[in-house]
């Protein structure tokens, strides 16, 4: 009986010190500045503040750059940008876009809480469309 529980406890434990190990450790030395997706007819590359040190509940902000194969900018995109944190069932984040210049959008989203974060974009060029995914981190 006693090494039935002593066994118990042992994974248990292991389990408790390596969640208390993840929430005290800083995602975000992982995570990329910027993100490039090419489909062979756009690319799509996103850049992220991150020496801002972004944190919950504070805009953040994230630029995308849209070129064709030729490697000219793609004005007049249907750009979307929600903010996700997988894993959690936090919901969507909607994000506001601007074109700022031709090819490139900047969108503005929230992110309600600390943690591990992906900004999922999709955009739609005449009959072109690409999907990225750049993860971040809030601290």
């Amino acid at each position: 009986m006693k090494h039935r529980r002593f066994l118990t406890i042992i994974p248990i434990t292991l389990l408790l010190l390596s969640a208390a190990s993840y929430l005290m450790s800083d995602g975000s030395k992982s995570f990329p500045a910027a993100t490039i997706s090419d489909n062979g007819k756009l690319k799509a590359v996103v850049l992220t503040d991150a020496a801002n040190n972004p944190k919950a509940m504070k805009e953040q902000k994230f630029t995308y750059t849209i070129t064709d194969e030729n490697g000219q900018s793609v004005s007049g995109a249907v750009v979307d940008v929600s903010l996700t944190m997988p894993g959690m069932f936090c919901g969507v984040i909607p994000t506001r876009m601007t074109e700022t210049s031709p090819g490139t959008y900047v969108a503005v989203g929230i992110p309600v809480m600390k943690g591990n974060w992906t900004a999922v974009a999709s955009v739609q060029a005449g009959s072109d469309s690409l999907r990225i995914e750049h993860p971040f981190h809030i601290g």
